[in-house]
């Protein structure tokens, strides 16, 4: 394990400051350096004592804390004997939830052999640019900024997936709302006045989806939040393949 993160931690790239990547629909995180990781895996380490109760050779490789106080927010975690690479988010609470599975190695999980090259600063400022945007432009961006991973935005994969419906910021689309779930035949309960913009503002949107669900068995709606811009989109679980749903849960659409 120490052998795998030595290579980035001597590489140039990374000793230049470059350390931080945004990761799927998470956090930004940081790739700690040996001191650090020697630091929070010892003893001393608030996480010592969680990872020898619950989580066994686990140990933290990177750490999410972008806050204005600096507290953590969530770990990237690497499996001493599989390597493997999970993600575990901390509970507002005292209950330890479960690591999420992320990637069988950290080359599967950014996508190349030397991905230190695609770290960046964390103050670096074409990747504040593009979160920006994201946040107030109307548009799905072509391209995303260095330091995004994977390199892709999340919207545009979403958009992809079989009978998804992703949101329209600058205004609610009765329209083209009303019509998604016309290919459904559930047109007709949409009401003529419905409208949504924030998913989290109220439970507008979650109450409807819940009477579309109850009044038949066939599909299943859910909702997903985009997190850096602030879209929502809806997508229909039972036509989800299995290949998709692994990939949804790992790029955190879904929990």
């Amino acid at each position: 394990m120490l052998e795998k993160l030595a290579r980035v931690w001597e590489s140039e790239h990374f000793k230049q400051g470059n350390d931080s990547f945004f990761l799927s629909n998470y956090f930004l995180f940081r790739f700690i350096d040996k001191d650090e990781f020697d630091e929070e895996n010892s003893e001393a380490g608030s996480w010592f004592s969680i990872i020898q109760k619950k989580f066994g050779d686990k140990r933290i490789i990177c750490i999410s804390d972008f806050t204005g106080d600096r507290d953590h927010e969530a770990y990237i975690l690497m499996d001493a004997n599989s390597f493997n690479i999970f993600l575990y988010r901390l509970p507002m609470g005292m209950e330890t939830s479960n690591p999420i599975f992320l990637s069988d190695s950290l080359e599967e999980l950014f996508g190349q052999e030397n991905f230190e090259q695609l770290f960046v600063d964390a103050e670096d400022e074409e990747l504040w640019n593009w979160m920006e945007r994201c946040a107030v432009e109307y548009e799905v961006p072509s391209e995303v900024a260095k330091g995004v991973i994977p390199t892709y935005d999340l919207r545009a994969y979403f958009q992809k997936v079989e009978d998804t419906f992703l949101s329209d910021p600058k205004e609610f689309n009765g329209p083209k709302f009303k019509a998604y779930f016309s290919k459904f035949d559930l047109g007709q309960d949409i009401p003529d006045d419905f409208a949504v913009f924030e998913i989290n503002m109220d439970n507008k949107l979650q109450n409807l989806l819940e009477t579309l669900n109850r009044k038949q068995s066939k599909y299943l709606f859910k909702t997903v939040q985009f997190s850096v811009s602030g879209f929502w989109g809806i997508y229909q679980e039972n036509a989800l393949s299995q290949e998709d749903k692994v990939k949804f849960t790992q790029l955190g659409l879904i929990s």
